[in-house]
């Protein structure tokens, strides 16, 4: 376990807040499995979807990458 001391210290949050929360990403998560990519990897032939859906789709796993990167970079910071 890590302190709580240490958790506030490197991380400014309390150890009670989740490290990582994401949005619904249930059919985004299924693709990547389907295709074997990681979610932020799948394309617009892959996923089928093209104009504004893809347009949301791709800025939804924008959004997916960025808090795994950031989810990341806390548990970096916790086992420094």
């Amino acid at each position: 376990m890590v302190d709580p001391r240490l958790f506030r210290e490197r991380l400014g949050i309390e150890p009670w807040t989740p490290l990582l929360e994401v949005a619904d990403f249930n059919s985004l998560i299924a693709l990547s499995q389907e295709f074997q990519v990681p979610v932020y990897a799948l394309t617009a032939q892959q996923t089928g979807h093209v104009g504004a859906v893809w347009d949301q789709t791709e800025e939804s796993m924008r959004v997916f990458g960025k808090a795994f990167s950031e989810c990341a970079d806390k548990v970096f910071k916790l086992t420094q």
